[in-house]
């Protein structure tokens, strides 16, 4: 399907081979233009996905949902879920950093081994 590829000459063409169709992710504006565009049956599937660098079956599969629920599929929000610090865990960090003022990791080590309170030192370097 993603036959377009850039060649260099090099006497290992597979690791210098560039795809010009590279997969992206979709936007919530993106999958609003799928939908629409399909819903004006100008375009083909493979050209809506040509044009927006997805494969056919995600144009189908997003038309299918939009078809089914009457909604345009919203995107969840990427990542980790953040969670919440407790005043507890701030209070505990602060008052061990004030009796040995050292790093996150030398804290996280310290608040493990005599308070038995097992924070990651990311989370003491990135909220304290």
């Amino acid at each position: 399907m993603w036959e377009s590829h850039i060649v260099i000459n090099s006497p290992f063409p597979k690791l210098l081979t560039q795809s010009s169709c590279s997969v992206v992710k979709l936007t919530d504006r993106k999958i609003r233009w799928i939908i629409e565009e399909k819903s004006k049956d100008v375009l083909s599937t493979a050209d809506i996905a040509r044009l927006q660098n997805v494969s056919e079956s995600r144009v189908r599969q997003l038309l299918c949902e939009y078809r089914k629920t009457g909604y345009i599929h919203n995107l969840k929000k990427p990542g980790r879920p953040f969670r919440l610090i407790s005043y507890p865990e701030v209070s505990t960090v602060l008052s061990v950093f004030q009796q040995y003022p050292c790093n996150a990791l030398t804290l996280e080590s310290i608040l493990l081994n005599r308070q038995g309170i097992k924070i990651p030192h990311n989370r003491i370097h990135n909220r304290y």
